[in-house]
């Protein structure tokens, strides 16, 4: 028997496209047309040559591969994955970068593994090394930017500052200067490097020991 939110999952609009779209074989495509069609779990087995427990597989297969081609686009877009694609320490060949833009960019598994001639295990293996790889730069960055906020903070507080006092001098708003401390802001620009340095009177060195840092171009 196939539970319930299995069932409901198949016999959802549209999932005999979105089953194609990520690339299920002919076979069992049909497999899935047939059990929408209310054609009989043994019936269908006994058409394709298959068990009854061989084509509750499959219909559970297609709905995990369902699953996996959303569940993998939302990692890479919702955690802005896609910004990290660049980075040279990524250890991704071009034509896997290519494979990741064409995904991140909405065509389907199917879409990306016919256009770049490759087969959806390898595209599905590119994709989730890939979340891996900038999952853990990410995390990386954000400890990073950390360590540079608090040491930003310490020298602000050492010196009497309020925020909104030191990103008045800065030339910064307040929320900016507090996103850097936080170590939420994401890149931190030159020119807020360049700013602390000044009004802190600190080497630039010093600010960037506290991170293995590259100048970006200026923030806002």
């Amino acid at each position: 028997m196939l539970d319930q939110k299995l069932v409901s999952a198949l016999k959802d609009d549209g999932f005999l496209t979105r089953a194609r779209e990520a690339g299920e074989s002919e076979r069992n495509l049909k497999i899935v047309e047939e059990y929408l069609e209310d054609v009989p779990v043994s019936q269908i087995a006994q058409n394709f040559g298959l068990t009854p427990d061989g084509v509750r597989y499959v219909l559970r297969r297609v709905n995990t591969r369902i699953k996996k081609q959303t569940a993998l686009r939302e990692q890479i877009v919702q955690n802005d994955l896609l910004s990290q694609l660049e980075d040279e320490d990524i250890g991704l060949s071009e034509r896997s970068k290519n494979m990741v833009r064409l995904y991140a960019g909405g065509k389907s598994f199917r879409e990306v593994s016919e256009q770049m001639g490759t087969t959806l295990t390898i595209l599905i293996r590119v994709l989730s090394e890939f979340i891996k790889r900038a999952e853990m730069d990410h995390e990386q960055d954000r400890k990073d930017n950390m360590d540079v906020g608090q040491y930003l903070q310490g020298l602000r507080v050492q010196r009497g500052l309020t925020l909104a006092q030191a990103a008045e001098q800065m030339g910064f708003s307040p929320r900016t200067l507090m996103r850097v401390e936080s170590g939420s802001l994401k890149r931190v620009g030159s020119n807020i490097l360049i700013a602390a340095k000044n009004l802190y009177k600190v080497r630039l060195d010093d600010i960037l020991l506290q991170k293995s840092i590259v100048l970006e171009a200026p923030d806002e």
